[in-house]
């Protein structure tokens, strides 16, 4: 946001254009009404993507945890997030690309002379195990392998990746 605001509002902001007002200020302690106020001077800026990108850059760089993000945003900022991110460090980017038959979708390709990233983004609301991990994975890598095999990706270096907006519980333990 253009506008100066202490982190908290920001924060605050974007939990109530996610959930409502009363969840902002259960999470930030700042009172509904004051909230109102400033959504209502600001929703504009809110509804604009690039800003709303800005705001979550600011909220990270502030010292907010990327957990209390992830709770603020939804997926599609996510992949937005991962993009502008990619963007920045020289990648060309494909956001949402689907493959018709069979049918595959990819949050996020990022390419780079032979480099290309598979990105799956992940922001979910709740700490996944071991075996869902590994589920996903899975999925995600057979879908990577797919694409290794359409020709005017052959020869490149495919690297699948998962970016994960939250902390996962450990998966190994006495390491």
């Amino acid at each position: 946001m253009e506008v100066k605001l202490s982190s908290h509002i920001k924060y605050a902001l974007l939990l109530s254009r996610k959930y409502n007002f009363e969840k902002a200020f259960v999470k930030t302690g700042i009172p509904p009404n004051i909230i109102m106020k400033y959504y209502s001077e600001y929703s504009r800026y809110l509804e604009n993507r690039d800003l709303r990108i800005k705001l979550i850059e600011d909220l990270l760089k502030s010292g907010f945890s990327p957990e209390d993000v992830a709770e603020a945003i939804d997926w599609r900022d996510f992949e937005y997030l991962v993009d502008v991110y990619l963007r920045n460090h020289g990648y060309i980017t494909i956001r949402g690309f689907k493959l018709k038959k069979p049918p595959r979708e990819y949050d996020v390709i990022g390419i780079r002379e032979r480099i290309v990233l598979c990105i799956d983004c992940k922001n979910w609301n709740r700490y996944i195990d071991r075996a869902t991990l590994k589920i996903i994975s899975d999925r995600h890598l057979e879908r990577c392998k797919y694409l290794c095999n359409l020709s005017k990706y052959i020869g490149l270096n495919i690297i699948p990746t998962i970016i994960v907006m939250r902390s996962l519980k450990p998966i190994f333990n006495n390491c």
